[in-house]
């Protein structure tokens, strides 16, 4: 990266907060490619800002366009942890392991669980719900469908 780069990556490291790797600061960097780490979205957005506010006083531009990675939609961040098609095999996963401990944890409390139940939508559409719960002798049940958008370790 040329020298005038440099300047505007060390900003966002003078800012000195979010995650930390190897001694420096939320940025990792590859030619022209910018990659900014957090410890929550706040953090992101504001080293996001410093970036661009550095980069824009050197005369470097932000092209927008190269900093999305799905084009269907704006990638809020809604859409990137809820619908982008680029995290549906981690949501999936993530919901794929809650959906046992939920259903254990509430069959040890006296619920009766029927896990991935097949049923039909008034439109005809078949569906999968993941947990039908009821607790013996009572006159409501549950239908569940957990959903994990995003895991802090």
């Amino acid at each position: 990266m040329q020298q005038n780069g440099q300047y505007a990556i060390r900003k966002v490291q003078d800012n000195r907060q979010g995650l930390e790797l190897n001694g420096f600061h939320q940025v990792l960097v590859y030619a022209d490619d910018v990659n900014m780490l957090g410890e929550n979205p706040q953090t992101i957005r504001e080293n996001t800002e410093i970036l661009l506010e550095a980069s824009k006083a050197i005369g470097l531009e932000v092209n927008p366009e190269k900093t999305k990675r799905c084009h269907s939609e704006a990638e809020t961040l809604a859409h990137v942890l809820g619908s982008c098609p680029f995290g549906e095999i981690l949501r999936n996963s993530r919901h794929h392991k809650i959906r046992p401990v939920i259903a254990t944890c509430l069959q040890s409390n006296g619920y009766t669980i029927y896990e991935e139940v097949h049923g039909i939508a008034d439109t005809g559409s078949h569906r999968r719900i993941d947990i039908i719960t009821f607790k013996p002798g009572e006159k409501k049940g549950y239908i569940l469908d957990p959903t994990i958008r995003f895991e802090t370790h």
